[in-house]
């Protein structure tokens, strides 16, 4: 089997499995894979309201910029009355936020020829999203980091999205 004909395999069991969270066998390298189902949860909204705020919409070093936030004691407004320091838990999913349109990923090198440079820019639909003029799904499925599809057709506000923590056992499907 080659590595393509492996792929599609793969990608076809997750999509017929969609919704399950269990995990798969790579049929060359045995290797386990998961979909997961992916929420837009308070932190991403956090942040994304942090770069809204903050930042035009030229492409900048996103993880650095929020160390910077965390460092001076920033804080995020959410509705002009409350208010929340940044912190380091902030900084886990952010990246996510690409698969909804939210944030778009700078595509150039780094020195060392790899395309991870850490630079993003907020979409106008980003913009839109936390000035609360659009909504977006509330969650997707992924495998690998790459966006699969929607979980359903419900969509969420950023208020809403504010107000959803982030929950483990919903990321790896497990029925606690």
């Amino acid at each position: 089997m080659t590595l393509e004909e492996a792929q599609k395999e793969i990608r076809r069991r997750f999509l017929e499995g969609l919704g399950k969270n269990d995990c798969q066998k790579c049929p060359t390298c045995r290797r386990s894979n998961r979909v997961y189902h992916r929420s837009l949860h308070h932190s991403m909204a956090a942040v994304l309201i942090l770069i809204a705020n903050n930042r035009d919409d030229a492409p900048f070093h996103v993880s650095q910029f929020l160390v910077d936030c965390a460092r001076s004691e920033l804080k995020v407004s959410f509705d002009g009355k409350q208010e929340e320091k940044v912190t380091t838990g902030m900084f886990g999913d952010w990246p996510k936020l690409r698969h909804w349109g939210l944030l778009a990923k700078y595509e150039g090198a780094r020195d060392d020829g790899s395309p991870r440079n850490g630079h993003y820019n907020i979409t106008p639909k980003g913009r839109l999203f936390v000035e609360q003029r659009c909504l977006v799904p509330h969650a997707i499925w992924t495998y690998n980091d790459q966006f699969l599809g929607l979980v359903d057709s419900l969509q969420v506000s950023i208020p809403q999205a504010l107000k959803k923590k982030f929950d483990y056992s919903e990321l790896m499907g497990l029925r606690l």
